[in-house]
């Protein structure tokens, strides 16, 4: 009995530590270089200009681009260090968690290297707020535009990989 007891715990054992499956993951995404974000705004017909001289030193800031369309804008950011870059969404991220009330429409998500979060008014209308920080690796993309543009920008900025 003893032995079969044995044999028992021992088969138990060999199948516990025996490798498990690898379960099946979303590929992490993959942040844009400056390059490669200039060249999708102007396939898409964005203008795209250089502003990363209009930031300080100290802030991280590598690149700074703002590109535009249609009469809205966005913004795409590349800091040095990831650790500047959470700390650049973290903190806009909780500027807009505290204007939030029940008249706002929040959606967030993250994962493996990215996080996005986004904030609008819940009635969609033109003077209406739409706020969003979608952020991969160092890599930042920033909005804060109108209402009614929201559509036409998240489909621009799903294109480009920083938006589920």
């Amino acid at each position: 009995m003893n032995k079969v007891l044995v044999l028992m715990l021992l088969v138990f054992l060999l199948a516990a530590c025996s490798k498990t499956p690898d379960i099946p993951r979303e590929p992490a995404k993959i942040p844009l270089s400056v390059q490669e974000f200039s060249q999708k705004a102007e396939a898409a017909d964005f203008s795209v200009e250089e502003l990363s001289s209009s930031w300080e030193p100290g802030t991280g800031v590598i690149n700074c681009l703002r590109t535009g369309k249609d009469g809205y804008e966005l913004y795409f950011f590349v800091f040095d260090t990831l650790e500047n870059a959470v700390i650049f969404y973290d903190y806009h991220k909780n500027g807009l968690e505290e204007q939030k009330d029940d008249t706002y429409e929040e959606e967030f998500a993250s994962g493996e290297g990215y996080e996005w979060y986004m904030l609008t008014l819940k009635e969609q209308v033109s003077y209406g707020m739409y706020s969003m920080y979608s952020r991969i690796d160092k890599t930042l993309i920033m909005v804060n535009e109108y209402s009614s543009n929201k559509e036409d920008i998240n489909l621009f900025i799903r294109d480009l990989g920083y938006l589920e």
